[in-house]
């Protein structure tokens, strides 16, 4: 007789839970991840993809409300990459605080950086050694990210530029999100943990929350998704910017062009001040640095030339002086990486470049650059423009520009003398493309960025 087979009511490993399908839901809908941290300050789970770009703030936050200690001879152990990454409490978990939490739970924090929120609970209620606290976040709460203040934060983070990129777009992509609409995820959270049902009024807060009044409606969600269309706009320029660096792209001033024409850093910074602008092109130009380093320009003339701008930054008096000392600077860097790789230059457009080089000061015709490189004029001027991507009259004429430049720091030569020296037929017509390109007159130039000496 056939055994009677007994039902299985063991539940399978695999099987998804109710805490495992809603995080999966908010994960991929809203990108708002799921934490759990151990008593002892551990994270022991998380599907956020970059656990180590916002885990340090979430301890943190944690600390700072008493859910777990703050031991100051320790560093919090934090997996770097991976789902399910675990951390060693070690000892520490032995010392957790037994005391009752700051704040009850569900409660929302806060980090003291960026301005990120998380919402946690526990399925105990009870604050022991065993104790996991399970958080959702982060998210923007009420308003966009003060991007000055993130790139802040990345760069103390890390100097890996890759990790940098990284960092940078997880953060920009977290999302902006009213504190209703936050807290509708903490209910479902808290009746995933405990099967209880809450409302509002049941979830703590750790301090005042920005204003939310009125932050659902159209009229602020549409400023809330212009904003985060502007940072990724920036995100994607300055991207194309440290990319053409790195490579020594010779296209470069298409990019350039495209980022100071556009109006994002303009319209965004403008916004920030005078100090705001220089505080941002300071750090962008640490940016340029690295990537020039990572293109092959040796790190002591990188970094030293990225200290010289930076100078010459807070030296600027205004907004527009910022935006075209940066037109310089990252022409600057790229050129530099680009005489690397001179090499691929065929030996005709290099010997009409030095040609261009030697002799600045004087009348230069495409017969005598030709002859000089042994080539027909109409040949040489199709080769040239295709190899540097700019028509030899162009590179005269920056070559001009940015001797001129040098003069205008580092010497004590009038405009007459220095228009003279290069070969301008007349001062005016070197004030005017010298403006073209500045976007300020040599007079300008020389006052806001301050003869060396």
């Amino acid at each position: 007789m056939a055994k009677k087979q007994q039902p299985n009511n063991r539940k399978s490993a695999a099987e998804p839970t109710s805490l495992s399908i809603f995080c999966d839901i908010i994960s991929h809908s809203y990108n708002i991840y799921h934490w759990s941290v151990t008593a002892a300050g551990g994270i022991s789970e998380s599907n956020s993809p970059s656990v180590s770009a916002a885990g340090e703030l979430l301890v943190s936050a944690l600390k700072a409300n008493g859910l777990i200690p703050d031991m100051t001879a320790g560093s919090v152990a934090v997996a770097a990459a991976g789902t399910n990454a675990m951390t060693d409490g070690g000892t520490a978990a032995g010392t957790a605080a037994e005391a009752e939490p700051i704040i009850p739970l569900p409660a929302v924090v806060s980090s003291d950086e960026l301005s990120l929120y998380w919402i946690v609970d526990s399925e105990s209620r009870e604050t022991s050694t065993d104790t996991v606290y399970h958080a959702i976040g982060p998210v923007y709460a009420g308003g966009d990210p003060d991007r000055m203040e993130l790139i802040r934060y990345i760069s103390n983070l890390t100097d890996n530029f890759e990790k940098f990129t990284e960092y940078q777009k997880y953060f920009n992509d977290l999302p902006i999100m009213s504190v209703s609409r936050f807290m509708d995820h903490g209910i479902m959270l808290h009746f995933c943990l405990t099967g209880d049902s809450i409302t509002m009024s049941d979830i703590h807060s750790a301090g005042k929350f920005p204003d939310f009044e009125g932050s659902d409606d159209l009229s602020n969600s549409y400023d809330k998704v212009q904003n985060a269309s502007v940072n990724n706009a920036l995100l994607d320029l300055e991207s194309n910017i440290l990319d053409m660096i790195e490579h020594g792209d010779p296209d470069f001033k298409v990019h350039v062009s495209k980022l100071l024409s556009s109006g994002v850093l303009e319209n965004r910074y403008k916004e920030s001040g005078l100090r705001g602008t220089k505080n941002y092109f300071i750090i962008f130009t640490g940016l340029c640095a690295r990537a020039a380093a990572k293109g092959g320009l040796a790190a002591e003339i990188s970094f030293p030339l990225a200290d010289r701008y930076c100078d010459e930054i807070e030296k600027c008096s205004s907004v527009n002086a910022i935006l075209a000392l940066s037109d310089r600077m990252v022409a600057d860097f790229a050129l530099r990486v680009r005489r690397l790789f001179s090499a691929w230059l065929s030996p005709q457009t290099q010997k009409a470049s030095d040609y261009v080089l030697n002799h600045l000061g004087e009348r230069i015709t495409l017969a005598d650059i030709a002859a000089y490189a042994g080539y027909s004029p109409d040949y040489l001027a199709k080769c040239f423009r295709a190899e540097a991507n700019m028509s030899l009259t162009e590179y005269i004429i920056d070559c001009r520009i940015e001797k001129s430049k040098q003069l205008l720091l580092d010497t004590d030569m009038s405009i007459h003398d220095i228009s003279d020296r290069l070969g301008f037929s007349s001062n005016s017509y070197f004030s005017y493309v010298f403006k073209k390109y500045t976007d300020a007159t040599p007079q300008e130039y020389r006052k806001s960025h301050g003869r060396k000496k």
